[in-house]
């Protein structure tokens, strides 16, 4: 069961992830998967640093959106650490 629900937790992550606006995306991948500074983020996409912090700040919220579901348990767990991650990201 438990198995279960974590096969569908990853299916929404996978689902918000792959329909996130493409500049959000652009600096979540970098920042999480690659695990980029703002800074090198920045240059490499010709933007500021408060332009990726926006842009994280939007794949953030798109992320948080799309796996608060109504059942209880993992959906809400990720939602809730999306949220402080959110956090974290607009004190920057």
């Amino acid at each position: 069961m438990a198995d279960r629900h974590c096969r569908a937790e990853m299916r929404r992550l996978r689902r918000a992830h792959d329909t996130m606006p493409e500049p959000a995306r652009a600096v979540f991948d970098r920042h999480r998967f690659q695990d980029q500074p703002y800074d090198e983020i920045a240059v490499e996409l010709g933007i500021d640093v408060a332009g990726v912090e926006r842009r994280m700040a939007d794949a953030m919220t798109h992320l948080v959106g799309l796996t608060d579901a109504p059942d209880p348990g993992g959906s809400e767990r990720i939602g809730t650490w999306l949220r402080a991650a959110l956090r974290r990201v607009w004190r920057r």
